[in-house]
């Protein structure tokens, strides 16, 4: 098998399995409601593509490319995200509980309503985000870019070397 794709079953809302070649290249695609739990898509590239209701536990997204995608109420929890690029992506409802997000790009993505609990958040950016009702109790923020992020409470979160700007005025440590 080519090392680019991976070999997967899906689980659709409708609860038949089927076989599946997931290439680690895919641009738009719709993958509503499948089961992609602990899969590894590492480097891989899907940027506009529909992820939502997915379940993603445990999924392996290191360095990829996913700007502009949609998570909306998705599972991915334990998910490790560093590196990715998640740029306007929406994650709104979406289960990110222990998510590590280290030195992710969310610039403007939509974490409306979405639960971070315990989330790992080192060097991320989060710049023009809409954090609106997101959960971030128990969440690590180190060196986080919270740049015109709109809606921010990160009360209950663990607050290390945080930077927050206010108005594009720098911030004085």
């Amino acid at each position: 098998m080519d090392e680019h794709n991976i070999s997967h079953s899906l689980e659709k809302n409708t609860g038949s399995l089927k076989p599946f070649l997931l290439s680690k290249s895919s641009f738009g695609e719709n993958f509503q409601g499948c089961n992609f739990k602990k899969t590894n898509l590492i480097q891989g590239y899907f940027p506009y593509c529909n992820f939502s209701h997915c379940n993603l536990k445990q999924a392996q997204f290191q360095s990829a490319v996913l700007n502009n995608s949609n998570f909306e109420h998705a599972d991915l929890s334990l998910a490790k995200l560093e590196n990715a690029n998640l740029c306007f992506a929406s994650l709104a409802k979406a289960n990110l509980i222990g998510i590590n997000l280290i030195r992710a790009n969310l610039q403007y993505a939509d974490l409306s309503n979405a639960n971070l609990r315990s989330a790992i958040l080192l060097g991320t950016d989060l710049r023009g985000a809409n954090l609106e009702n997101a959960d971030f109790t128990d969440a690590i923020f180190d060196k986080t870019n919270l740049y015109r992020a709109r809606n921010v409470n990160i009360s209950g979160a663990y607050l290390d070397h945080l930077s927050i700007n206010y108005d594009g005025l720098p911030c004085q440590k």
